[in-house]
């Protein structure tokens, strides 16, 4: 993953139109084989999709399948980035089914399941 590919994702984002907005994400980072970028970098740009999400004020779930490697690295370091906001609940998957399950969970947003991984 490079940074033009985590740009080309927040330039989605901001694309999105309002009626789709609030529904549930799924978002597969499981065939990332390697981060190309250090550290700072990857928290600079989880922070610039933190902050489309905030401008954007919508309430949603995103679902990140990653269960190994550094896709979970990635989804780890956005996770923590979106799970700053009071109206997202971003979770890491290790499998499809359990990620599409929790995105047809109707219950609200929930700070308390933050930071879980199934």
């Amino acid at each position: 993953m490079t940074r033009g590919c985590i740009l080309n994702d927040l330039d989605a984002l901001e694309d999105t139109p309002r009626q789709i907005a609030e529904l549930g994400e799924f978002r597969d980072y499981s065939d990332i084989t390697e981060l190309v970028l250090e550290r700072e970098e990857l928290n600079n740009l989880a922070q610039l999709m933190r902050g489309a999400y905030l401008r954007s004020g919508w309430k949603k779930r995103i679902a990140m399948l990653a269960p190994t490697g550094p896709g979970r690295i990635y989804s780890r370091v956005l996770g923590d980035a979106l799970n700053s906001l009071a109206t997202l609940e971003a979770r890491i998957f290790d499998t499809r089914e359990a990620a599409l399950a929790f995105l047809r969970d109707d219950a609200p947003v929930r700070s308390d399941l933050r930071n879980q991984t199934v």
